[in-house]
């Protein structure tokens, strides 16, 4: 079902009233890699871990991943938030085998993205609500585990680049995209047991991915033949 605009006013709300803004970018230099404030760039491995909720404003990005790898995002509960429905809540570049979990995001063009020079990492037990696009992923072998995405009826709850490989999405949530699950041509990818509602086509997929155990309720489903 998707949220009345006086749920969605309300919702709004209910996180702003929580969200503490911050200002200007912080690095990872302190030793027990809290993040304080945002926008915040990783730059080496390690456990980051949010001390409280956080947002930006605009198009700007509030976690950068660039250039690492074994690197774990522990959102701790809280939320990374843009009340305008632009930038990218997290950002992987060029990393592998990074983890992002435990939290929410709220309200970016992208919820996280990750870019094609990027592999091997994971999302598990995330909110990603009112953002454009939940997960946009170029990044093979990829997980999506566990969690929910709510939409504003358009965009993608999880969207694959071209040329993306090996990507497993089980056990999510996912409700009111155009599309709930959008694969890409030649991925060999996975999506089992995810419940996907109100979305425009729940599963858009390809002849060689797998896809069981789904449940769709007021969405089509679309599976074109492998290239």
């Amino acid at each position: 079902m998707r949220l009345s605009p006086i749920c969605a006013a309300c919702l709004v709300s209910v996180l702003w009233a929580f969200i503490v803004s911050e200002g200007a970018c912080q690095t990872d230099s302190t030793a027990d890699h809290v993040i304080q404030e945002i926008p915040f760039r990783i730059r080496s491995p390690g456990n980051y871990e949010l001390a409280r909720d956080l947002s930006v404003n605009g198009n700007e990005t509030a976690i950068t991943v660039v250039g690492t790898a074994n690197v774990v995002i522990d959102l701790n509960r809280h939320t990374l938030a843009n009340l305008a429905t632009a930038g990218i809540g997290v950002a992987v570049e060029t990393s592998k085998f990074v983890t992002i979990k435990n939290g929410v995001v709220y309200g970016f063009g992208y919820g996280v993205k990750f870019d094609a020079g990027s592999e091997s990492s994971l999302i598990k037990n995330v909110t990603l609500a009112n953002n454009g696009i939940g997960i946009n992923t170029a990044a093979n072998r990829s997980t999506i585990e566990g969690c929910f995405m709510s939409g504003t009826g358009a965009g993608s709850g999880i969207a694959l680049a071209a040329n993306t490989t090996g990507v497993l999405a089980e056990n999510n949530q996912i409700n009111g995209f155009s599309y709930g699950i959008q694969s890409a041509a030649g991925s060999d990818s996975k999506y089992d047991y995810n419940r996907i509602s109100n979305c425009n086509i729940g599963l858009y997929v390809y002849s060689a991915d797998e896809y069981i155990g789904n449940v769709f309720t007021g969405c089509s489903v679309n599976i074109q033949p492998a290239n």
